[in-house]
């Protein structure tokens, strides 16, 4: 998803950001500042493609797609249980003491 994102891409969007009067060369005070923040981004980068691939079934490794399914499942059982409940309340009669 972040295919086209580098640490050479982000490194350079970030000084771009930085004014022209100040020295933006490698070596300098703000490359050095910026150039762990780029590679933290990256990482960042990572992260965030890996949590969308296993937020889907088609794209999940095997223990996120376990989960998936277990969290599928619970819901559908619960819309299951709750339909049932509803469903069936209608056809109970409840009497009170003083109608038997």
């Amino acid at each position: 998803m972040f295919d086209d994102i580098t640490y050479s891409s982000i490194l350079q969007e970030m000084l771009d950001n930085v004014s022209t009067d100040i020295d933006k060369r490698e070596g300098s005070v703000i490359w050095d500042t910026l150039s762990p923040v780029a590679i933290e981004l990256l990482t960042l980068y990572a992260e965030i493609d890996n949590i969308i691939n296993e937020s889907f079934a088609d794209t999940a490794s095997r223990e996120y797609l376990i989960k998936i399914a277990r969290k599928r499942f619970r819901a559908k059982r619960s819309e299951q249980c709750s339909n049932d409940r509803g469903s069936h309340s209608h056809k109970r009669r409840h009497f009170n003491r003083n109608e038997i």
